[in-house]
C-alpha cells in the first residue's frame, strides 16, 4: 500500500476532529451526496445493528475486553481545505459519531468537537444533526423520545431515512447505557477516546478526479457493498477468535472474496458493461452472499443443531428455520456450531476457482450433465460421451450458478450439496470424471424418483446420504429411515449387481436411463424378486420410444392394450399412459407395477421398432379375434372406442369397490373435481348425438342419460344397465344385462347390444 495514500490509524471518531496532531485532524468530515442514506438503523437491520453494537459496547465497557479493530475506511482528503470524504465506511462512521456524541453529553462533556461532522445527502439530514449537538446532557437518557417532542422536529424530517436510522440507533444506545450510572459512563468515556479501544485505517485514494468517480468505483458490487463488508468482517472475527482459541482455520478468507472468489464469480454478475466508467452494479457481492448463505443453509440443516426457546423443549432446527435467518444470523448459529465448516466453504470455491482457470464452470457441469434426454441424444454410446440427464432445474446444468441464487428448492439443494462434497473431497486434485459421473448418475436416480421422500424433515438425512454418495456411489442403504425411496435404493443396488457380472450391459443401462420416460427409474424393466435386469428390453424400450413416436401416443396405448390391461392399478383408480408423454412418464413407467412392466416387455418384444402400419394391422386383427371369440373385455372397449381415449389424464375410477371390471368413469383430471363421466353412458351419449342430435342430454357430470324420446334415465351397472321410466305415474325401473361368461367377461359389445334393445323398443312402440 503506497504510503503517501494512507492518511493514518485513527483510535477513535473523535480523535479525527480533535486531535491535537494537525496532521490527524480534519476541519470536516463530510459524507458526500452521492452516498446512500445512513442505513444500520432502518428497519430488518436489526440483526445487523446488534452485532455491530454489541461488539462496541465489548470494548468499551470491559477495561479487561480487548480492542476492536474496524479495518479500513475509504475516502478522498483536500488536504488544502482539510476536508475529508468518506467514500466506504459512512455507515461505521456515522454509528460512531452518535456513540461519541451520546456519551459524550452523558459525561458533560462538549460534543461541539464532532461539528466537523456532517452529511450533505440531505439538508435535512445536515441541519438534524446541528440540532442534535445543542441538545442539554440532562435530555439524554430517553433523548430518541424527547428529539420528537421537539418543536424544531418537523414533519417531514420523519421521512427522512438518515434521520429516522440515527434515532433508532440512538435509542439502542440509550437502552444499553441507561442504567449506567455517572462513574461507569466515565470510564466507558475514557477507554473510547484515551484508550483508543475502537480504531480503524482511514485510507486515501488519491487516483481518481472526483469523488462521484471514486465513490462508484468503490461500489463497483452495487448498495449492499455496507452489508457485505460487515458480513466479511463479521466472518473474519471469528477466524480470528478461532484461531486465537487454537482452532485451524481458514486464514486467507478476506483476500479470496476480493481476488480469487470474485473472479471466478466475474461471469455470473448481472451487469456485463464493461465500461467501467458506468460498471457500478453488478449484484457480485450479493451472489457471493448467497451462495455462502445456501452453504450455511445446507451445512446447518446436515449438523442437527438445537435451539432452546423460552420456556419450550429444546428441538431440532430445521432447513425452514435456516431458511429464515439472514446470513449474520446463520452466521451466529452455523459458525457458532462449527467454525471450521468455513474450512469446508474455502476448499470447494478453491476448487472451482482451480478449475475455472482450465475452463468455463459451464463447461465443467456440461461434461457432467446434460438437458437432453437420451431420445434425442444423436451420439455413440461410449464412456466418454455420456452425461447425467436432468430435467428439473429449469434447464440450468451449472450448479454454482443455482447456487448464487436467494432462495433455492430442496431438489437443487441436494444436487448443489452433491457438487459441493465432490470439491471438498476430492480437492485441487479433483477426481476421474467417469466416478463424479457415477455418482451423480445415482444420486440423481435417488433424487428424480423419491419425489415424496424430498420434504423438510427428511433434508438432514438426505444432504448427509448425498454427501456418502459422492464420496462412494455404492454406499446405498435400503433400511436407513428418513430418507430416499427405499424401492429405488433396491434397484439401485440391483443395478449395480448386474452390472458386476454384466460388464456389457453397463453402458446401455447407463445411457437408456436418461430417456425421458424413465430417468434413472427402471421398475418396468427389472424383476426384484428374480434379481434380474432385461436389458433386451431395455433397449427395445430406447428403439421405440423415440421422439417421433409422441405423435402417435393413442396409438401405441391400443398396441400396448392389445397385450394386456397394463393400466397401474391405485387405489380406485386406473391409470394409463393415453395421448400425453408425461402420463407414460408419471403414471407408468414411475414405479411401474409389474403386470404393467410385464405387458409392456411383450409388447416391446414383438415391436422393438415403431412402424405405424404393422401397429394398424395388429390392432385391427386383434379386435377382430376379440369379436370371433365373443370376448368384450374392459380394455377391448378401450381399444373400439377412441371417445374413451379422448380425456386427458387417461385415468378411470372405479364408481364402487367390489366390481373391477366395467362399471368405471373417465376423469379428465387426477380427481373427481374436475369432468368426470360413466364410461359407457358417455359412449351411448355420443351415438346418439351423432346419429339423432338432441335426443339426449346428461345434466351434470357423472349424471346418468336422459334419452327423450322415450323418456328413460339410464345408469350404467357392472353387468350393463339399468333403465328408469314412468309408467301410470309410477316410477319404475328394470335392468338390461348383457351375456357374460362365468368369469363375468362380456360375450356382447354392450354398446351395440343398447342400441339394438333401444331401436327394438322404439319400433314396438310405433307398430
Amino acid at each position: 500500500m503506497a504510503e503517501e495514500n494512507m492518511i493514518g490509524r485513527f483510535s477513535s471518531f473523535f480523535e479525527m476532529t480533535s486531535s491535537p496532531d494537525p496532521k490527524k485532524k480534519f476541519d470536516l468530515i463530510t459524507i458526500p451526496m452521492i452516498q446512500r442514506d445512513y442505513a444500520q438503523g432502518r428497519p430488518g437491520k436489526e440483526s445487523l445493528r446488534e452485532n455491530f453494537l454489541s461488539s462496541l459496547f465489548a470494548a468499551i465497557d470491559d477495561e479487561e475486553n480487548e480492542r476492536i479493530e474496524l479495518d479500513f475506511i475509504y475516502g478522498k482528503k483536500n488536504s488544502r481545505e482539510r476536508i475529508f470524504l468518506p467514500v466506504d465506511g459512512q455507515q461505521r462512521l456515522t454509528t460512531l459519531f452518535l456513540l461519541h456524541f451520546y456519551l459524550a453529553k452523558r459525561c458533560g462533556e462538549d460534543a461541539r468537537s464532532l461539528e466537523p461532522f456532517t452529511y450533505e445527502v440531505r439538508q435535512s439530514s445536515k441541519d438534524f444533526i446541528n440540532k442534535l449537538l445543542d441538545i442539554k446532557p440532562e435530555h439524554v437518557i430517553g433523548l430518541a423520545e424527547y428529539i420528537r417532542k421537539q418543536w424544531w422536529f418537523n414533519s417531514r424530517w420523519k421521512n427522512d431515512p438518515t434521520i429516522s436510522s440515527m434515532l433508532v440507533m440512538l435509542s439502542a444506545i440509550d437502552a444499553h447505557y441507561s442504567s449506567f450510572n455517572e462513574e461507569e459512563i466515565k470510564k466507558v468515556w475514557k477507554r473510547l477516546t484515551e484508550e483508543r479501544q475502537i480504531g480503524f485505517w482511514l485510507l486515501n485514494l488519491e487516483d481518481l478526479d472526483t469523488t462521484d468517480e471514486l465513490y462508484i468505483k468503490m461500489n463497483s458490487r452495487g448498495q449492499q457493498l455496507t452489508d457485505f463488508e460487515h458480513f466479511k468482517a463479521e466472518i473474519e472475527g471469528r477466524l480470528k477468535e478461532a484461531r486465537k482459541n487454537g482452532v485451524e482455520v481458514e486464514t486467507d478468507f478476506s483476500r479470496k472474496i476480493d481476488t480469487d472468489w470474485t473472479v471466478l464469480l466475474w461471469n455470473y454478475r448481472d451487469n456485463h458493461d464493461a465500461d467501467p466508467e458506468r460498471y457500478y452494479r453488478n449484484g457480485l457481492d450479493d451472489k457471493l452472499q448467497n451462495l455462502f448463505r445456501n452453504f450455511m443453509i445446507i451445512e446447518g440443516t446436515k449438523a442437527g443443531i438445537e435451539i432452546s426457546e423460552k420456556d419450550e423443549e429444546a428441538r431440532l432446527l430445521t432447513l425452514d428455520d435456516f431458511r429464515n435467518m439472514n446470513i449474520l444470523q446463520l452466521a451466529d448459529v452455523v459458525l457458532g456450531h462449527d467454525i471450521s465448516l468455513i474450512n469446508r466453504f474455502s476448499k470447494i470455491m478453491d476448487f472451482f476457482y482451480a478449475r475455472s482457470k482450465e475452463q468455463s464452470i459451464q463447461d465443467f457441469f456440461n461434461e457432467i450433465l446434460t438437458t437432453i434426454p437420451y431420445e434425442e441424444y444423436g451420439g455413440s454410446l461410449t464412456l466418454e460421451n455420456y452425461r447425467v440427464y436432468i430435467f428439473d432445474s429449469k434447464g440450468e446444468v451449472d450448479f454454482l450458478k443455482v447456487a448464487l441464487k436467494p432462495v433455492v428448492n430442496n431438489i437443487d439443494l441436494l444436487y448443489i450439496e452433491s457438487f459441493f462434497e465432490y470439491a471438498y473431497s476430492h480437492g485441487l486434485s479433483g477426481q476421474n470424471l467417469d466416478s463424479l459421473r457415477e455418482s451423480v448418475r445415482v444420486v440423481r436416480n435417488l433424487v428424480v424418483n423419491s419425489p415424496d421422500s424430498i420434504r423438510q424433515e427428511s433434508m438432514p438425512v438426505l444432504l448427509r446420504r448425498v454427501d456418502s454418495l459422492m464420496r462412494n456411489s455404492r454406499d446405498l442403504d435400503a433400511e436407513e429411515k428418513n430418507s430416499f425411496l427405499q424401492i429405488q435404493i433396491r434397484q439401485e443396488i440391483l443395478k449395480f449387481e448386474w452390472i458386476d457380472s454384466h460388464a456389457s450391459d453397463r453402458l446401455p443401462m447407463m445411457f437408456i436411463e436418461n430417456h425421458s420416460l424413465l430417468v434413472g427409474d427402471l421398475s418396468a424393466y427389472i424383476d426384484e424378486k428374480q434379481n434380474i435386469v432385461f436389458v433386451k428390453s431395455l433397449q427395445a424400450h430406447a428403439t421405440f420410444f423415440t421422439p417421433h413416436v409422441k405423435e402417435k401416443l393413442d396409438m401405441v396405448e391400443c398396441l400396448a392394450l392389445t397385450f394386456g390391461d397394463y393400466g397401474a392399478e391405485t387405489g380406485w383408480k386406473r391409470l394409463y399412459g393415453g395421448r400425453y408423454w408425461n402420463n407414460w412418464m408419471d403414471d407408468i413407467f414411475a414405479r411401474a407395477q409389474p403386470h404393467s412392466g410385464k405387458i409392456l416387455r411383450d409388447m416391446l418384444n414383438d415391436y422393438p421398432v415403431f412402424e405405424e402400419e404393422s401397429v394398424k394391422e395388429h390392432i385391427k386383427k386383434w379386435l377382430q379375434r376379440s369379436e370371433e371369440e365373443k370376448l368384450y373385455r374392459w380394455r377391448y372397449y378401450l381399444v373400439k372406442y377412441s371417445e374413451l381415449r379422448d380425456i386427458e389424464a387417461a385415468r378411470y375410477q372405479k364408481r364402487s369397490w367390489e366390481n373391477n371390471r366395467y362399471d368405471w368413469q373417465m376423469l379428465n383430471s387426477p380427481s373427481r373435481r374436475g369432468w368426470y363421466q360413466d364410461a359407457f353412458i358417455w359412449l351411448l351419449h355420443i351415438d346418439f348425438e351423432n346419429k339423432r342430435k338432441n335426443s339426449t342430454e346428461i345434466a351434470f357430470k357423472g349424471d346418468p342419460l336422459y334419452i327423450k324420446r322415450l323418456k328413460w334415465t339410464v345408469y350404467q351397472t357392472e353387468t350393463g344397465y339399468r333403465i328408469e321410466y314412468t309408467e301410470d305415474r309410477k316410477r319404475k325401473e328394470f335392468n338390461l344385462d348383457v351375456r357374460q361368461t362365468a368369469e363375468g367377461i362380456d360375450m356382447e359389445d354392450r354398446i351395440h347390444f343398447f342400441l339394438e334393445f333401444y331401436d327394438k323398443t322404439l319400433r314396438e312402440k310405433q307398430a
